[in-house]
């Protein structure tokens, strides 16, 4: 039954971006700094120390007294671990949690989030050259990384904007 691989998707997706709880007190900078930083599902390693945060929260101060989106840049790489050009659940992943937080910070600011996403289409290839296969590494980088800009043309509304280095 198609709809319900597509229930089960939707279900899957949707516990990825996990809520936060929100003090009644709290500043609007306080909430959107609080969903940002969330769980380590956003973020790799610990809280930043009070002094990144301090820089972080400066930031989100300016955008909302602005009333536009906070601006987030997310580095890609260009290729899969296996140099495969094919996207996959990963991928998917990825950029549907990204909407999930989208669509959190949306229920507190509704400007949200301006992601851009740099894809390292170039500078991958010399972390490649001492690969035998370097040209087919690179066919399946190109590949990879058109077929990234597509999935986030499908999945990202207008808040996700894929960067290619390239461009």
């Amino acid at each position: 039954n198609p709809n319900g691989m597509e229930d089960i998707l939707k279900v899957y997706f949707h516990k990825q971006v996990p809520n936060v709880s929100v003090n009644d007190k709290a500043t609007l900078v306080d909430i959107l700094s609080c969903i940002l930083y969330n769980t380590k599902n956003f973020r790799y390693g610990p809280i930043p120390a009070p002094e990144a945060q301090s820089k972080v929260r400066q930031v989100i101060r300016g955008y909302i007294s602005d009333q536009r989106p906070i601006p987030i840049l997310v580095p890609w790489g260009s290729i899969k671990a296996d140099f495969s050009p094919s996207l996959d659940i990963a991928e998917l992943s990825a950029i549907s949690t990204l909407v999930g937080l989208n669509n959190q910070i949306k229920r507190y600011y509704e400007p949200g989030l301006d992601i851009a996403i740099r894809i390292e289409d170039l500078s991958g290839f010399r972390l490649f050259s001492m690969e035998p296969m370097l040209p087919q590494i690179i066919a399946n980088s190109k590949a990879y990384s058109q077929d990234l800009v597509k999935l986030i043309n499908i999945m990202g509304d207008d808040f996700i904007t894929p960067r290619l280095e390239s461009l």
